[in-house]
């Protein structure tokens, strides 16, 4: 659609999966796949920094952004650089950059993953959705560890994906390109995920025994806080934890946190220390506003996580719950 504008721009050479017309003056690369080439060139073009970076890629419908966030605060208070490339923004050092998508283009994320080493970042955790795998931004991205959080129907549609298993399929591409891989194996797809995998996997879960399991789950409130408390059972031994943050989703969100941390040689003690504390803007987040009630922000953009956060907050008992939504 752009070739004219780029060729009065002065562009010469075109990669295109279908002929154009172009002058004379032109070169015209035909490929099979334009955005698996794009990637291609944009990894070499910035000499492939993740190999020299230790990236941790997310992928779920929801938890994303919360478990991406909270690892990198981990890596963080263990004296690592770590940054983010995810739906909020792009974050590390003193840098803040906006993001588009949840995953940039291949030529952004290249750019950015260069940035990030060349100004001393060890660490990225990055939020990896089924469009960014589906349209191959992340095809040269060594991920060292893939992390699956749940899947539920969202994202299905002739702009996205066409079926629920092609959505599938897509979150499934990101365990094919990482060492190890992190996995739910409470979600009822999370052994499809497994069976799909090309890499080892550890399974952390509520319900299920698996690598990492959480029992005994409490819930703890005060007016200006919401949180859950509850026992981390794992192959070497058992440990408490408590997280400031409501729900049994939160429960799983530091689940996965815990395993990544873990796999990476992270200190028990600064893993717990880190979750009792941290928040994500936006996410389940308790403002300090009333003295009477806690009210809570929640960036719930769809009917499923509406649904989510509603249903984790009615589990509080509250002798009142007010819900105020909006859209543009």
């Amino acid at each position: 659609e752009f070739v004219k504008d780029a060729y009065e721009k002065g562009t010469r050479i075109f990669v295109v999966n279908r002929d154009v017309f172009l002058p004379e003056d032109s070169i015209k690369i035909f490929v099979d796949n334009s955005r698996r080439v794009l990637s291609k060139i944009s990894a070499n073009f910035f000499n492939h920094p993740s190999r020299e970076l230790k990236i941790i890629g997310i992928t779920g419908t929801k938890g994303k952004t919360t478990i991406s966030n909270y690892t990198k605060t981990v890596l963080d208070n263990s004296g690592y650089n770590a940054g983010v490339i995810g739906t909020n923004g792009v974050f590390y050092n003193d840098v803040k950059e906006t993001t588009y998508n949840t995953t940039p283009e291949s030529y952004e994320i290249q750019r950015i993953l260069r940035n990030m080493l060349d100004s001393g970042v060890q660490y990225v955790a990055m939020e990896v959705s089924s469009s960014g795998l589906m349209m191959d931004r992340v095809a040269d991205i060594d991920f060292d560890l893939a992390v699956f959080s749940n899947i539920s129907h969202d994202h299905i549609g002739p702009k996205e994906h066409p079926t629920f298993i092609h959505y599938l399929e897509s979150k499934a591409k990101l365990f094919k390109l990482a060492k190890h891989g992190i996995v739910n194996i409470d979600d009822k797809h999370g052994k499809d995920i497994i069976d799909r995998a090309e890499c080892s996997v550890d399974a952390f879960s509520i319900n299920n025994d698996s690598d990492l399991q959480a029992v005994d789950i409490k819930l703890s409130d005060t007016i200006d806080y919401l949180g859950s408390d509850f026992i981390c059972k794992t192959k070497a031994g058992k440990f408490k934890c408590s997280i400031c943050s409501p729900g049994i989703f939160s429960v799983y969100n530091a689940l996965a946190v815990i395993a990544v941390s873990l796999h990476l040689g992270i200190d028990k003690k600064i893993i717990l220390d880190t979750l009792k504390n941290v928040k994500v803007n936006g996410r389940v987040e308790v403002l300090p506003i009333l003295d009477n009630a806690s009210v809570i922000l929640d960036y719930a953009h769809n009917g499923v996580s509406l649904e989510n956060i509603l249903s984790t907050l009615k589990d509080y008992n509250p002798n009142r719950l007010i819900c105020l939504i909006g859209s543009i």
